[in-house]
């Protein structure tokens, strides 16, 4: 037909390619490049599929194999891009809604009048005298010894904050309350430790909707039959933690989301409340910096993997969070994690190069063999037998000139001693290989 797939790469694929090489995955950390429109890459991606029709002809020699092999891959990325932008668009509307169903508390500072978030802990200043708040920046604008508002005196001595502290929960005032637990928890300026004081000063200001006393209260032992005076029932642990992650407390929320996936006693299994809650986490950590959302990304991408939790499939999305997910939970999910993104990408590279995934340059088996041999090492059983399917699939035939050895007359073929993951008939077939792109697939097992 006089079809070049070097041309359509060239062509067609590539220039839609081009923010990928100055935006992360979901997009500029500094979010000084706009996000792409979904509908435009739909409309692009669409007009690739179009000529899958043409790439899915055979090829007459293995330049032509080459070459179709880079305008799938070319094609490929650009339906992982389209994917990720979806994602982030499902992100936004996930914590659109909780925002209109839970609205953050916001306030003006008294000083520089800029927004500030009250219900939570970190980024306020609050002030002993009046029980008022300013954002940390305007506090610490200088070294005060006077109450911006109020112009009292701050206290001194131990003495001083306990009665300023006291004053403040005779008056009403919530987060004095969670103070007030803390301090008697602790021992600090010099109270008496008392730790039913404490947790009764905890859930005084749980109940009033202090949101950091929720969390310090579900960090509280369960004990069923509430026999020890500091632990609280699992039906009191639970009610705290439901209300701790409406309240948006990302550890509430991460464990709230793992019992919904797992099922508990009083959490029923519940998939899609559990996509909910970690799609929250996400939107909280963009840039994955929080230690916790190694298993965000894990528990997300079994969703996409499977189309559950009210996710449709999507292996795309799977590959991303897996690979996320894989530096920080190498070596503690049981080999899970390196089994379940070597299926993903063994599954990704079927669709992308229409089974044909044993072409040097875009060969993913050595990569798929590696994650599944540390799996292995890691304790999954499951691993072992899909290792011993992919060998029974490739062993039989030269990785080459795809002759078998029936076809050779020969015993057996010889594997990459590198990556034990392809065979062949000679060295005459290895070199040819390694030249045309074994050299980039293969990986040290």
């Amino acid at each position: 037909y006089g079809f070049s797939y070097l041309n359509f790469a060239a062509l067609y694929a590539r220039p839609f390619l081009k923010t990928m090489a100055s935006t992360g995955a979901f997009g500029d950390s500094n979010g000084s490049v706009p996000d792409p429109n979904p509908k435009d890459l739909e409309i692009e991606l669409k007009r690739l599929i179009i000529r899958l029709d043409a790439l899915s002809m055979p090829c007459n020699n293995s330049k032509e194999e080459a070459q179709k092999a880079n305008a799938l891959e070319l094609i490929g990325k650009k339906g992982e891009e389209y994917q990720l932008v979806l994602e982030r668009c499902r992100i936004k509307d996930v914590e659109r809604q909780e925002e209109e169903l839970h609205p953050i508390q916001v306030e003006e500072c008294p000083i520089c009048m800029e927004p500030v978030r009250v219900d939570i802990i970190d980024g306020v200043a609050r002030l002993l005298c009046c029980g008022k708040f300013t954002c940390e920046p305007c506090y610490k604008l200088d070294k005060l010894t006077k109450c911006p508002l109020c112009r009292a005196d701050f206290p001194t001595s131990d003495g001083e904050f306990i009665a300023a502290i006291t004053a403040l929960t005779d008056n009403g005032v919530v987060w004095a309350l969670h103070l007030m637990g803390a301090m008697v928890e602790h021992g600090d300026y010099g109270h008496k430790i008392d730790p039913q004081q404490a947790l009764e000063w905890y859930r005084r200001a749980a109940e009033q909707g202090v949101s950091w006393a929720m969390d310090r209260l579900v960090e509280y032992p369960v004990d069923e039959d509430n026999n020890n005076g500091i632990t609280l029932s699992i039906s009191e642990w639970t009610r705290w933690l439901k209300a701790a992650s409406a309240k948006g407390v990302a550890n509430a929320q991460l464990i709230l989301a793992t019992m919904y996936y797992q099922g508990e006693d009083e959490v029923p299994k519940d998939m899609v409340e559990a996509v909910r809650l970690l799609t929250l986490l996400l939107a909280k950590d963009p840039n994955f910096k929080d230690p916790r959302t190694c298993w965000v990304c894990y528990y997300i991408g079994q969703s996409f993997k499977d189309g559950s939790g009210g996710l449709d499939m999507s292996l795309e999305r799977a590959k991303f969070y897996f690979t996320k997910a894989l530096p920080q939970l190498a070596h503690v999910s049981g080999g899970a994690i390196q089994l379940f993104l070597a299926e993903t990408l063994l599954e990704l590279s079927k669709r992308t190069y229409f089974d044909r995934i044993t072409v040097p340059g875009h060969n993913c088996i050595p990569k798929v063999r590696n994650l599944l041999r540390i799996a292995q090492e890691n304790g999954h059983s499951e691993a072992a037998v899909t290792i011993r399917d992919l060998e029974s699939q490739q062993r039989d035939y030269c990785s080459a000139c795809q002759r078998g050895a029936a076809d050779l007359i020969i015993e057996k073929l010889k594997k990459c001693t590198r990556c034990k993951a392809v065979w062949y008939c000679g060295r005459e077939c290895q070199l040819k290989d390694w030249k045309l792109g074994h050299k980039v697939d293969c990986c040290k097992s």
